[in-house]
């Protein structure tokens, strides 16, 4: 996970959907590195030294270069803060 250039944000529930399959697929046809996350399970923290930081998990890591979200009309107020905070660090949201 920690080599991925990108990150599809998606429930847990719908990780294993067809549409999701698909998109990895197209992904890896294009020789993009993905990587399937739950938007739930991030925790995103600023501190003096490292301005850029999240956890996944409770684990430290690297920010992606895109994150593409797909969390349908369930998307909840942490969500959204979450998809605005990475647009705030620079990573493109597509």
């Amino acid at each position: 996970m920690s080599n991925s250039i990108g990150w599809i944000l998606c429930k847990s529930k719908f990780q294993d959907s067809y549409e999701t399959k698909r998109l990895i697929e197209e992904f890896n046809k294009q020789d993009i590195s993905i990587s399937v996350i739950d938007p739930n399970e991030i925790d995103i923290f600023v501190n003096k030294d490292n301005k850029q930081s999240i956890l996944v998990n409770g684990e430290s890591m690297k920010l992606p270069k895109f994150v593409f979200p797909r969390t349908g009309s369930g998307t909840t107020y942490y969500i959204k803060a979450v998809i605005r905070h990475f647009e705030r660090m620079g990573v493109v949201v597509i």
